[in-house]
């Protein structure tokens, strides 16, 4: 009988926990239709907890929106000041690169008009680093004038003077 009673004890640990959980099972069941019949006999009181619970509710999710709407604020303006940053950058970038191409045109300019007119042009100042920098005047190129006209009006004036 002896080597049976090891199938025994098994059965009955199995069967214990199969009765603990029935059991427990069974409270449960008993505890909620318990609250359901006090639900029901005492609905105003059950209500009226039910009510302060609600706004409770209401409340903390009114304050979670507020917390995160100033967080989102948070954020949007650190965001609009890196695109700030970025945005000066660019533009200082874009003076510079202004500023390099106006002096190569300066230099063409000098080289072009001194194959023209065999002088140089009039050099534009360059400003300082530091100050403000002026909107550079757009330069007019003259045109070269024809020596005869120049020598007929000479003449002309002459005629006129021994005229008088």
């Amino acid at each position: 009988m002896e080597k049976w009673q090891w199938l025994v004890d098994t059965f009955t640990v199995i069967g214990m926990v199969v009765c603990i959980l029935v059991t427990l099972i069974a409270l449960a069941w008993v505890v909620c239709f318990a609250v359901k019949l006090l639900v029901k006999i005492f609905n105003v009181k059950v209500g009226s907890s039910y009510e302060i619970m609600v706004e409770d509710i209401k409340k903390k999710a009114e304050a979670k929106k507020a917390r995160k709407e100033i967080k989102r604020n948070k954020q949007a303006q650190r965001k609009m000041e890196l695109l700030n940053m970025k945005e000066e950058s660019k533009d200082k970038v874009h003076e510079m690169k202004k500023q390099k191409l106006a002096d190569k045109l300066e230099v063409k300019e000098n080289s072009s008009a001194k194959k023209l007119f065999k002088e140089p042009a009039i050099q534009s100042a360059k400003p300082e680093k530091g100050t403000e920098e002026k909107k550079p005047e757009p330069k007019k190129v003259s045109k070269k004038v024809e020596e005869p006209e120049e020598t007929e009006t000479i003449a002309e004036a002459e005629e006129e003077d021994s005229e008088e």
